[in-house]
């Protein structure tokens, strides 16, 4: 049907376009690698968050105030939000218990 000289033409075509793939799957995985680097961070600091004792999360929260302050300087509003932070969290676990109760029922 086809000649052969046709069949070694589509089969030179053929073979580029594999190492044009290949080369492609390199290339991408090197660009999912160096995006999911960041990922890879803070998926970490979580576990380690998670692990980390209630007494740990409540130090935590006068050393975050004290770096939050450092680094964006000191604002009239950041003292009044720290004020209604823990009032705020209670609010919203509210809801969750709540809504976790209204699935289950």
């Amino acid at each position: 049907m086809y000649a052969e000289r046709e069949l070694n033409r589509l089969n030179a075509v053929k073979s580029v376009v594999r190492g044009r793939i290949a080369r492609r799957r390199i290339e991408t995985s090197a660009q999912i690698e160096r995006v999911a680097r960041p990922v890879r961070w803070v998926d970490r600091a979580y576990v380690y968050w998670k692990k980390a004792g209630p007494i740990a999360r409540f130090a935590a929260a006068p050393i975050t105030a004290w770096l939050a302050s450092k680094l964006f300087g000191r604002r009239k509003r950041a003292g009044s939000l720290m004020r209604w932070v823990p009032t705020i969290w209670n609010v919203v676990r509210g809801f969750q218990q709540g809504w976790s109760g209204h699935r289950a029922a």
